[in-house]
């Protein structure tokens, strides 16, 4: 039916771990307010596949209480990929460098959750 995979990628400053789908995808135009407290691209799909719309939003307040972001770039009917980056920091444990994760946007394709 479809598929979900997982990678990672760690360099000296960043973490970024890669969640890939090939589900229905998410307009473009969705892509902020997919990050919304009970928020969902349409309803329709949710009674389909179930959910309440705080996956996402739960997942964003994470990454920021870690200094990270989460990305969302996706294709309707096609699939969407998440990357969720941090600071290495978080899981080195070492003090964080003078980089700030405001500094990195992402690939211009992604939308900045």
């Amino acid at each position: 039916k479809g598929h979900v995979s997982v990678s990672c990628k760690v360099t000296e400053e960043w973490v970024s771990v890669m969640v890939e789908d090939t589900g229905v995808g998410i307009p473009h135009d969705s892509f902020e307010t997919i990050f919304e407290d009970f928020k969902q691209v349409d309803g329709g799909i949710s009674r389909e596949v179930g959910g309440t719309g705080l996956g996402l939003s739960i997942a964003k307040k994470l990454m920021e209480m870690h200094g990270g972001t989460i990305l969302v770039d996706s294709t309707l009917d096609k699939g969407s990929l998440f990357t969720l980056l941090f600071p290495s920091s978080v899981i080195t444990g070492s003090p964080p460098s003078t980089t700030t994760t405001n500094r990195h946007k992402g690939p211009s394709n992604y939308m900045q959750g």
